[in-house]
């Protein structure tokens, strides 16, 4: 069951291939876009009267991290439900700041992505602020292995012809060893994205490479 805590496409990137469709408020501000009891609340209210679910994900129309009381409200889910697994999925663009990767470290499961792994690619892929540094991305993930026990499922998106070269995917494998992710996750675009002009790789390329990275726990969630 997902948490949406961030309004409507407010998001740290503005990514070509986003089935939400573009950006609209780019931004690094993190803020309290709802009062955090009112999300417990309706949290709670729901859980009242609907099967417990298997687990609970901050994703949605926006980048879950920019909420300000993540790291609470998460403290908040588990303290009245301890058996109630959080999954944070995330872009990853915040983990350069020591207090985000401290509230992440509260869930059970972080989804993070990883689009590129030079600043040419990040910038066509995923259209960051201008404020964010792919470097302090990496090294936020790198750092936040080593403070984070549970389990990390990497997800990297490829989109034809601009992540897809054999050295764009040679320069991903080096950073994800460094990472050293539980799990990496390769997809590509399955819905409109909101560059029309953006196109999948086919299910096969992603077969290959995952055979390729045979020294990581790779999934292909994307079958086109």
């Amino acid at each position: 069951m997902g948490i949406d805590v961030i309004p409507y496409k407010t998001c740290t990137f503005n990514c070509v291939y986003c089935e939400r469709g573009r950006t609209t408020r780019l931004t690094t501000e993190r803020a309290e876009f709802y009062p955090v009891e009112e999300v417990f609340k309706e949290l709670s209210d729901y859980l009242a009267s609907h099967p417990f679910p298997d687990c609970v994900t901050f994703s949605g129309s926006g980048e879950p991290t920019l909420y300000s009381k993540l790291g609470q409200l998460t403290k908040m889910i588990k303290a009245a439900y301890p058996d109630l697994k959080v999954a944070l999925l995330t872009n990853s663009s915040l983990f350069s700041e020591p207090k985000v990767r401290q509230e992440a470290a509260l869930c059970d499961l972080v989804l993070p992505s990883l689009d590129a792994c030079t600043r040419e690619e990040f910038l066509r892929v995923d259209r960051p602020h201008k404020d964010i540094d792919l470097t302090g991305i990496v090294e936020g993930l790198i750092k936040f292995r080593s403070e984070f026990s549970g389990p990390i499922w990497l997800e990297i998106l490829i989109v034809q012809g601009v992540n897809d070269s054999p050295k764009s995917l040679s320069r991903l494998h080096e950073t994800i060893l460094k990472i050293k992710p539980d799990k990496v996750q390769l997809n590509t675009i399955v819905r409109p994205p909101a560059e029309p002009g953006c196109q999948p790789v086919p299910g096969r390329f992603l077969q290959e490479v995952a055979e390729s990275w045979s020294d990581l726990d790779v999934e292909v969630l994307s079958h086109t």
